[in-house]
């Protein structure tokens, strides 16, 4: 029945819903719990872009988890404390807020970071990280290694090419269809522009004006080589 009390009741449960969506999980782990941010629509764990230890095959933007409280700065030197680096993952990443309106989160993560500072071989070390932000435009490249780097550093975000079949979220650009439809022609791109789009967005991600949420990757973990054919391997058509 369509009365004000069962439209009441309706909006009741769906805000019901809503709630245990954003609410983080306390039996999980908070460094693979993309609720441990209240954003409804986060689709990052911390371990999207960060390995917990050594022996992750990934190709991941983001340095080990293990031994980041003992670190001395973050972001190649851009951020001076731990909690300063969550808190850009949290506000710039996965929608959320910063820590001091996350107490659950924080303290979630700061005892599991804590856990993680005391393995063995845990890597204490500042970690650099180069932005790379001159960029020219790609020519050449490799596919059939360009497939292999996409697998490792790409498909476990934005899943296979032109289907995103395994990507983290219904958000995430399925490639290359997507960055192809949001740069066509008529806008005054060329193949050459096109293609080198690819590259800033791998380089410097959701910032310098960039839409979207991903994080950037840093010459130390991808080589200018190693960009050049992933994007020959996506082989991105105008439109």
């Amino acid at each position: 029945m369509n009365t004000p009390r069962a439209k009441l009741t309706a909006l009741v449960v769906l805000l019901g819903a809503l709630a245990a969506r954003c609410a983080p999980s306390i039996d999980r782990d908070p460094l693979d719990d993309p609720t441990i941010s209240r954003s409804r629509f986060n689709a990052f764990r911390c371990t999207t872009c960060h390995a917990i230890g050594a022996g992750d095959p990934r190709i991941l933007p983001g340095a080990r988890l293990d031994g980041a409280l003992a670190r001395r700065s973050f972001w190649g030197g851009a951020i001076a404390t731990a909690r300063g680096a969550v808190d850009e993952c949290f506000a710039h990443f996965m929608r959320g807020d910063s820590l001091d309106r996350e107490p659950d989160a924080e303290a979630r993560l700061l005892r599991r970071l804590s856990e993680l500072r005391a393995v063995s071989g845990a890597l204490t070390d500042t970690v650099p990280f180069t932005v790379v932000s001159e960029t020219a435009p790609p020519t050449g490249g490799d596919r059939a290694r360009g497939r292999d780097l996409y697998d490792r550093a790409c498909g476990y975000c934005h899943g296979a090419p032109h289907t995103g079949e395994g990507r983290v979220g219904a958000t995430t650009s399925v490639l290359p269809e997507d960055t192809e439809r949001s740069h066509p022609s008529a806008s005054g791109y060329t193949i050459e522009t096109l293609r080198h789009t690819f590259v800033h967005k791998v380089r410097l991600g959701s910032f310098r004006g960039f839409a979207g949420t991903m994080p950037p990757f840093s010459r130390e973990v991808l080589s200018d080589e190693d960009v050049v054919d992933i994007v020959a391997y996506l082989d991105p058509t105008l439109r």
